[in-house]
């Protein structure tokens, strides 16, 4: 059994990040697999990644499509992948891996079919029906996932939900490295979906009245160009210096020890991964109920919820966040969305596709 794992780039998207970290647990179990990236690694950070994978022993390959074009040539890319890395199954993750991963089935009939639904926005009902033929097994990274793909992309086979997970031991190291500063942070891309826009007038607020304080946006903030833009335009002048992007980065876990709260005021998310993260690293998460929170807030967690307050009334809560609070948000997190325990699922959704 060998596992072709599709992805929309060698990049840091939730999707992809969570891959790399299943790819992980497969080769240290003799898993075979091969890491299949749709774009060419073309970015100094995009090669970065791959030359850290392959660093790790990983086999990866691109299919190098080319943006909004090249449509039966990828086809016939990731056929001829499949055929020279004797790939059995193919996992895709994203729209356009789902889309031109399973269109392949038509070439190679016995190719079995994995697809994850990552997010509860963006796939199309229309497509979804029509290439469900050509699905083995689907699964759904939360249980808000799996509805929406049942009740709005009308998805009638089961779908399995296997929630997303870290790898919880890249935070047990982690040190405080708090300046004499209070940092804010926020980990997710800049787009509309993470709510940047709608709470940056908060945000500056609380930082006209604290002066130490600062605002460390870490994410992909090339996505939508008009929508940063948006996002810098609201940030006042005599606070814009205390926020700071820092674009995509490999090595998250390090601005999570120097944060102090967490802020993710996403719209909506298929998980929010996140979310798990700043959980690992024992921060007070600032939130709207979305994703993988309700989950977390249903078993007991506590976060502080967004609505219908300001940043300043939520980082006071954060202030005073119980110890107790954090260590049982961080047990139930390890507990239920380790990468471990996530690589079992999907390693069982495998052999039940070579059943």
């Amino acid at each position: 059994m060998k596992i072709g794992i599709l992805i929309n780039s060698f990049n840091l998207g939730g999707a992809e990040k969570l891959m790399y970290d299943v790819a992980g647990v497969l080769y240290s179990r003799a898993i075979p697999f091969t890491l299949i990236s749709m774009k060419k690694a073309e970015t100094a950070l995009e090669l970065q990644i791959q030359k850290k994978l392959t660093d790790c022993g990983y086999e990866t390959v691109s299919v190098n499509k080319p943006v909004g074009k090249g449509r039966l040539s990828s086809v016939i890319s990731i056929k001829k992948i499949i055929q020279k890395y004797k790939i059995d199954i193919l996992h895709t993750n994203g729209q356009s891996p789902d889309f031109y991963g399973r269109l392949t089935k038509l070439l190679l009939p016995k190719i079995k079919t994995v697809v994850t639904v990552h997010s509860t926005s963006g796939y199309n009902a229309k497509i979804e029906k029509m290439l469900s033929v050509l699905t083995t097994e689907y699964t759904a990274v939360s249980k808000q996932a799996e509805e929406y793909a049942r009740n709005t992309l009308g998805i009638k086979k089961k779908v399995h939900v296997i929630d997303d997970g870290i790898d919880f031991k890249q935070y047990v190291k982690i040190q405080n490295n708090r300046k004499n500063k209070f940092v804010i942070l926020s980990v997710g891309r800049v787009i509309s979906a993470k709510g940047y826009l709608e709470t940056a007038d908060s945000v500056c607020e609380y930082l006209k009245i604290n002066k130490s304080a600062e605002w460390y946006i870490v994410g992909d903030d090339t996505q939508d160009e008009k929508y940063v833009a948006a996002v810098k335009s609201r940030l006042r002048p005599e606070v814009s210096d205390r926020v700071k992007f820092f674009g995509s980065v490999v090595n998250t876990e390090e601005y999570y020890s120097k944060a102090d709260v967490f802020l993710l005021p996403s719209v909506y998310e298929g998980f929010g991964i996140a979310f798990i993260e700043a959980m690992a690293a024992k921060l007070p998460v600032i939130c709207n109920d979305v994703g993988v929170i309700l989950d977390i807030k249903k078993a007991g967690g506590k976060v502080i919820t967004l609505k219908y307050k300001s940043i300043a009334e939520c980082i006071d809560e954060a202030i005073q966040f119980k110890q107790e609070w954090l260590d049982f948000n961080y047990e139930y997190c390890r507990k239920n969305y380790s990468i471990e325990a996530v690589t079992d699922k999907y390693t069982e959704i495998y052999k039940s596709c070579m059943r």
